[in-house]
């Protein structure tokens, strides 16, 4: 019996890091750090081919904080694009939401650098009926993506040096 996809919903949120592009596209690029950003995930495995290439797989235990109802679940999810230093686009592989979402980052700046959530999500019959159903629901899908770029904003700046500026390296060799 196939649930059938009965309702979807397009997200994009963005934020902006104040990091050099290289250094937050290789903190996005690490899977090991998606559970330090992403509220749901608790885990993430890589189960099939390299990191950040077109066909990965990975394994997301991910916690169903947005219905509650599922705890937690193992969830696969394949990447179907890659452009190294700027994009990549994933698809869920199954559950009851397929769930396509593309991450960039643009440089703005030496240090400054904007990342962008945007994406597809397709949700089953029974999703669909509960989200319509309880009103806090309709409206969690725009909180989700802004949570998470705040919580990767926090994480990056935190975990990655700023960097001196021109200005900040003369002052320090006059001392």
């Amino acid at each position: 019996m196939s649930l059938g996809y009965q309702a979807s919903y397009e997200f994009e949120a963005e934020i902006v890091i104040e990091r050099p592009g290289d250094a937050v596209w290789s903190f996005l690029s690490d899977h090991r750090n998606i559970p330090t950003w992403r509220d749901a995930a608790r885990s993430v495995e890589l189960v099939f081919g390299e990191s950040l290439t077109v066909g990965a797989r990975y394994e997301y235990e991910m916690h169903d904080r947005v219905h509650g109802l599922l705890g937690n679940r193992r969830v696969p999810l394949q990447l179907m694009q890659v452009s190294p230093g700027s994009c990549f686009t994933s698809q869920t592989l199954g559950g009851p939401a397929d769930i396509e979402e593309e991450t960039s980052i643009s440089r703005l700046g030496p240090a400054q650098t904007r990342v962008t959530l945007q994406g597809l999500v397709r949700l089953s019959r029974w999703r669909a009926t509960l989200a319509f159903l309880i009103p806090p629901l309709r409206h969690s899908r725009q909180r989700v993506p802004l949570r998470d770029l705040a919580a990767l904003k926090d994480a990056i700046e935190r975990s990655v040096p700023r960097p001196l500026t021109a200005h900040a390296s003369s002052a320090d060799q006059d001392i």
